[in-house]
């Protein structure tokens, strides 16, 4: 596996073990393997049943640890509200298509 470098730029094709996403993230193993629990994490399993994550949970897990630690809400509602989140991101994203193909007319 590659290693991560500080700074890097991490997206859905950069993979990285659960050791690696706990400390770029600052956090415990267990804290990740109980966010895939709560279905807010979806790692990718390779064939020694190994779990690997790509660069974009690193911002699902700021956002939760802001909305339980900042704001007090408990994991599961951290979840749903992560979820909804990205609901509302791609609502939006398609507005602004729909906008621009009607306005293009």
């Amino acid at each position: 596996m590659k290693e991560l470098m500080q700074g890097e730029l991490l997206d859905e094709d950069v993979l990285m073990s659960i050791n690696d996403l706990s400390h770029l993230c600052h956090i415990e193993p267990h804290f990740i393997i109980e966010l895939v629990e709560y279905g807010v994490l979806e790692p990718r399993v390779d064939q020694r049943e190994e779990l690997f994550f790509s660069g974009e949970n690193i911002g699902r897990i700021q956002t939760i640890l802001r909305l339980t630690q900042d704001l007090e809400v408990n994991l599961s509602g951290a979840a749903v509200i992560v979820e909804l989140l990205e609901e509302l991101d791609k609502l939006r994203s398609k507005i602004h298509c729909l906008e621009r193909h009607f306005n293009s007319k």
